[in-house]
């Protein structure tokens, strides 16, 4: 099986991408310009490393051609809380332009691949496209541009040949990751007696924290399905089943490291486009079901840590 993966450098697309290789896959990646893959081929050595010329219409497609994946993996976006008018060109050909480009590349190889099964894509999509019921709700101009990639898929599946599904994502943490997030952070000051106090929001806001090696696992199940059409081309949700709050999360921490994180509750307040509660209607991916509970989640986070020089 061959994979072209976008986003490889970032968290998710380098778990994949070593998930894949591990299981005999050949890899090509496709990188921005300013992405440095020296981490990523330090430890996947013999990856085909790709990136478009410039501004050259249609690149994508024509790379699609060449390689000829069975999978696009398309994690590749370009993530904005706010955005200037400068920045809007930029982001719709991030978010939109490119996902359209690496679709027709596949119609075109799919057109050759009779008696074969489809080439397929597997996207991420975002739980900030959407309210708690599955309302068209977008809380920034990312958000609704992810969801606008997803309204191509099924003129794609219907009229194309290429199959293809979004994955909603929520919170996603692990173990090293490089990202900044929150949770690292409380764990980092749970474990450092002298690590100050967190500045933090009220911390009722409900979040769906999935572990990274459960959401790799849905990608390659998605990718799978779609090929042997096992699921239907569509939208599926890779969510916990079990929201938490922020004050839910600390108090975990708390019990899974012996101390908790020095935080101050409202210390800070809710962003603008805070989301309180997070996509709760599925449908979520069939076969797949989160197998890391939060208490086992945590745990290997302190283990990471433990271990780290």
């Amino acid at each position: 099986m061959r994979a072209l993966i976008t986003g490889a450098t970032g968290y998710i697309g380098t778990g994949l991408a070593r998930h894949l290789r591990a299981a005999g896959w050949d890899l090509h990646v496709l990188l921005r310009a300013s992405s440095d893959p020296a981490k990523l081929t330090a430890s996947l050595p013999d990856i085909e490393c790709h990136r478009l010329a410039g501004a050259n219409e249609g690149a994508a497609v024509a790379l699609v051609e060449r390689v000829r994946p069975d999978c696009v993996f398309h994690l590749a976006s370009r993530i904005q809380p706010s955005h200037t008018a400068s920045e809007i060109e930029p982001l719709i050909s991030s978010n939109v332009t490119l996902g359209v480009e690496l679709l027709e590349g596949l119609s075109r190889i799919n057109a050759d691949r009779r008696g074969e099964p489809p080439s397929v894509l597997v996207a991420a999509g975002t739980y900030w496209a959407y309210g708690p019921d599955g309302e068209d709700a977008p809380n920034t101009l990312y958000a609704a541009s992810k969801r606008a990639f997803e309204s191509f898929l099924p003129f794609y599946a219907r009229h194309r040949g290429v199959p293809g599904s979004s994955l909603v994502l929520y919170d996603v943490y692990g173990p090293h990751d490089p990202r900044g997030k929150l949770i690292p952070a409380l764990v980092d000051n749970a474990l450092a007696p002298d690590g100050g106090t967190l500045a933090l929001s009220p911390g009722d806001q409900l979040m769906q924290l999935v572990f990274l090696d459960d959401v790799v696992r849905g990608f390659v199940m998605a990718a799978e399905g779609l090929q042997s059409s096992g699921i239907e081309p569509g939208r599926y949700c890779l969510d916990s089943g079990d929201p938490v709050s922020l004050k839910t999360l600390v108090a975990e921490i708390a019990t899974a490291a012996g101390r908790a994180p020095a935080v101050e509750f409202g210390a800070r307040p809710y962003p603008p486009n805070q989301i309180m509660v997070p996509l709760q209607t599925g449908p979520r991916l069939p076969g797949w079901s989160p197998g890391v509970s939060l208490t086992q989640g945590l745990q290997a986070l302190l283990s990471a840590r433990s271990e780290a020089p």
